[in-house]
């Protein structure tokens, strides 16, 4: 089994996944092809912070680093995560908005660092496209995974945040990215 991490980060509102992925084997007509089984059950959440709590742009890029780290603790032995893929933020007009999400995007690295062997950004179309999954709506998206990897118990019981569903494509993007390269 391996690990793999996505981070759809923001200064206020944080998702995070980390997939359990287990590599193994099927046969169709006479031919074996290899799998890729996940478990979402390791951690899925939303780390928040509020403007109310942290007034200022640097008490909140530094509880949020105390907490994604807290949790990536909890979750995974250091370097077990083989993958992480962190969402880059896609901001049209507002430079302070931009500024904020990249500070946001820079911590999520930080913490993650010590947790994965590699960690990579990718924009959310670009994983998004990697699965298969463009243009669909975060209903459909929930769906999909359901019916695709055939989890949907495990999923019904994780709260269908929109931040938690765009690190779950991200730690799929990341799984794929990976898979065949574990030891």
């Amino acid at each position: 089994m391996f690990f793999t991490l996505g981070i759809d980060p923001s200064l206020r509102r944080t998702g995070y996944a980390i997939l359990g992925c287990e590599d193994g084997e099927t046969t169709k007509n006479g031919l074996t092809y290899p799998t890729l089984t996940f478990d979402v059950s390791i951690g899925c959440g939303v780390i928040d912070t509020p403007k109310k709590t942290y007034p200022d742009t640097g008490s909140a890029l530094v509880a949020l680093h105390r907490d994604l780290k807290d949790r990536l603790a909890e979750a995974t032995p250091p370097k077990m995560v083989k993958n992480c893929v962190i969402l880059s933020p896609y901001v049209r007009k507002n430079i302070k908005v931009a500024l904020d999400l990249g500070a946001a995007s820079g911590v999520a690295f930080i913490a993650a660092y010590d947790k994965a062997h590699f960690t990579t950004f990718m924009h959310d179309s670009q994983a998004r496209r990697a699965l298969g999954i463009v243009g669909r709506t975060k209903s459909d998206i929930h769906k999909w995974f359901g019916s695709k990897y055939g989890y949907s118990e495990q999923l019904n019981r994780i709260s269908w945040d929109p931040d938690i569903i765009d690190a779950l494509i991200a730690a799929h993007a990341a799984a794929f990215m990976t898979w065949g390269e574990h030891e």
